[in-house]
């Protein structure tokens, strides 16, 4: 998961945020693999991991200067983001893919 995460994140590297999201990722590694994207790229990271029925579990890392609980209140999309928690630096998230 980590390299699949790795390879995805190369196509949007330029971006100020990556956020990446595949069906059947497991929830128990993507705070790890958030972290790893963030290390790598060194810009703030989310990974989500949708299960059957669409909903998504979330976990984002941040860099310095970075607030990540202010940036997902700041872009909460109405029925998309279920719920977010978290503080400046680790964040997660569940969402919903439907929407």
């Amino acid at each position: 998961m980590i390299e699949e995460s790795i390879q995805m994140a190369e196509v949007y590297k330029n971006d100020r945020v990556i956020c990446l999201g595949l069906d059947g990722w497991h929830p128990g590694v993507i705070g790890i693999v958030a972290s790893r994207i963030k290390e790598k790229f060194g810009k703030p990271s989310f990974i989500i991991g949708f299960d059957a029925e669409g909903l998504g579990k979330g976990s984002g890392r941040s860099v310095k200067g970075v607030n990540l609980g202010d940036l997902v209140q700041k872009q909460k999309i109405k029925d998309f983001l279920l719920m977010a928690a978290g503080m400046k630096w680790p964040q997660a998230l569940h969402c919903n893919k439907k929407s």
